[in-house]
């Protein structure tokens, strides 16, 4: 049977069935119809298949431009080959499909090169067109300011900032495609891993579209709220260490691009490409001229209308780009009970649905490394508490103290829990800053590997600072902190379990534990094995005094050797700690 063949790849199968020949190839007991890969090589076109046609490469792999629905489904091998390379729908293994009718197809791997390039370890075979969310994200200065920083910190600085920045992208579904000098480019909308699944298929219904749609642009603006959340505490080491704060500018375009991994087959990378991706860079670039820092095209827009606050709108020529394109300024998340910007209806009474709402907010706010700090803060604003007087405890009290010494790596912290129970106020959802504040250190543990621990809400703020209170001083010994824990309601046990907490911290510039961001028993072990610090770890007078009463010493070493027992007792003693103007008993 003669086939039409043209350069390009293109091949044309007419009405005419094929069987295979009565002797086969060695090793080859399929009956019926031939494979496209047989048709073309009985007719002599050149199509390459590396691993001999048993579907154990993508070499013979063809594009099916007419009448798919004339080739055989899918073999077993086909599908999973198809899976680990990302192989399309529309594209078939030529040594497995057979054609039952018509076709026309055309050859993707056409010379030496082009089957390197597909059999290379791990690397997708194609791309797609996908509707995606493009996010463009841009420090201003940053070049200027580190000419007069030592090349150590011009990387030290330049990392701690990706990392916020991406713990926003990721914690929002987002894909991280790129770093460019101190920008970043992001895509939402992609639901899979790029390099181990094939892609997502576009919706056919167009209810789920715009579903779809709606979710990729709300992750993506919820991930430049959170970057923008994540650069206030970002300057705030700036400010301390540099003397210096950073501006920041980001735009968001949603729309079709080409989506795929390219690049040396040794070294491929996931991406996205074409006037998406563009329109997004220059959406970006926009807030310069606009003097804004959070600019969204129209497109963009109109698929999450009701979920955010948006200020100004800008009518502006882009660069490269024809006409005027209409940009809006976003200021935040809805204002408007039961919007859907956190997946769930915001409710305005405390209980199960309003601690969950919390724990969702602070989550998308606080990074690991940052845990610490806010349990610190917490430990601050509960060491007011007095119990034979009532006053004090988690009541919020700290936000009007940090001005003090002990506080003063603290404000950033601070700063954040403000600006979230703005954000619940501006929702008509009342939530003091005690509950964010407790939720916050509960959420501290857990996202360092610790215990759950169960909460409520209902905690009163004060209306000023707490006129008395206690930090623990270095030099204190044993008897004063039992008497100072006794004061807020906290027996011996407590004491020790909650000195546990240390884990997480630093003293001196030195971390307690090697691992800091973990919370173990390591603290206790130390405590157990050593009665001297090491020289890069940190261990107090108020520590090694643990160890200086029988009960408090059972303790450390119980906890030393049961990182359960130590977990289960630290919730207990938490809960006690922080039930602040909860009043609840124990």
């Amino acid at each position: 049977m003669q086939i039409s063949f043209e350069k390009d790849g293109q091949f044309e199968v007419p009405d005419e069935r094929q069987t295979r020949p009565a002797v086969a190839e060695a090793g080859d007991s399929r009956d019926g119809p031939q494979t496209l890969l047989e048709i073309s090589l009985a007719n002599e076109i050149p199509h390459t298949h590396a691993c001999g046609g048993h579907a154990r490469c993508s070499t013979c792999r063809v594009l099916v431009l007419e009448h798919p629905e004339n080739l055989t489904p899918p073999t077993e091998a086909e599908r999973e080959l198809a899976r680990r390379k990302g192989l399309e729908p529309g594209i078939r293994l030529a040594c497995q499909a057979c054609p039952t009718g018509p076709v026309r197809v055309r050859r993707l791997v056409i010379d030496r090169e082009d089957a390197e390039i597909a059999i290379a370890e791990g690397a997708p075979s194609s791309g797609r067109e996908q509707h995606v969310a493009v996010l463009f994200s841009d420090l201003r200065g940053f070049t200027a300011v580190t000419e007069n920083m030592l090349p150590y910190d011009v990387i030290h600085v330049l990392n701690r900032y990706f990392r916020k920045m991406g713990e926003a992208i990721l914690a929002n579904h987002g894909f991280i495609d790129k770093y460019m000098g101190d920008g970043i480019m992001a895509i939402f909308g992609i639901e899979s891993a790029p390099a181990d699944a094939a892609l997502p298929t576009e919706e056919s219904s167009g209810d789920a579209s715009q579903s779809r749609a709606r979710t990729a642009v709300a992750n993506a603006i919820r991930a430049g709220l959170d970057m923008q959340a994540g650069l206030a505490e970002f300057n705030v080491y700036m400010r301390e260490h540099f003397d210096h704060e950073f501006r920041m500018g980001i735009g968001i375009h949603y729309g079709e691009a080409i989506v795929g991994e390219v690049g040396h087959p040794r070294s491929m990378q996931f991406s996205a490409l074409g006037d998406t991706v563009n329109m997004a860079s220059r959406v970006e670039s926009a807030c310069k001229r606009a003097q804004a820092e959070f600019l969204i095209s129209e497109a963009t827009r109109e698929h999450a209308p009701d979920l955010f606050r948006f200020g100004r709108r800008f009518s502006i020529q882009l660069k490269g780009k024809a006409g005027r394109h209409i940009l809006s300024e976003v200021l935040g998340p809805a204002a408007t009970p039961g919007s859907e910007q956190s997946g769930e209806a915001l409710v305005s009474d405390s209980g199960v649905d309003l601690a969950t709402r919390i724990r969702r907010e602070l989550r998308r706010r606080i990074s690991r490394d940052q845990s610490p700090q806010y349990l610190r803060l917490l430990f601050h604003d509960a060491a007011s508490a007095r119990v034979d007087s009532g006053t004090g405890g988690c009541d919020g009290s700290v936000r009007f103290e940090m001005d003090r010494a002990q506080n003063e790596n603290l404000r950033g912290c601070a700063r954040v829990l403000t600006q979230i129970q703005t954000e619940f106020a501006l929702n008509d959802v009342e939530v003091s800053f005690a509950d964010l504040l407790v939720f916050a250190g509960a959420l501290a543990v857990e996202i360092c590997e610790g215990p759950q621990i169960p909460l409520e809400t209902g905690r009163r703020d004060a209306e000023g600072p707490t006129p008395e209170g206690f930090i623990p001083e270095e030099t204190d010994a044993l008897p004063t902190l039992v008497e100072r824990f006794a004061a807020m309601g906290l027996n011996t046990q407590d004491l020790v379990v909650l000195s546990g907490a240390h884990t997480l911290g630093r003293a001196n510039e030195k971390p307690y534990t090697a691992d800091l961001y973990t919370f173990s028993n390591t603290y206790f072990q130390r405590l157990a094995l050593e009665e001297s610090p090491a020289p890069e770890l940190s261990m107090l007078a108020t520590d090694l005094a643990l160890l200086q009463n029988p009960e408090a010493r059972e303790l450390v070493m119980t906890y030393a050797r049961d990182e359960e027992r130590f977990h289960r007792d630290f919730a207990r003693a938490f809960r006690k700690m922080t039930r602040g103007s909860l009043k609840s008993a124990e």
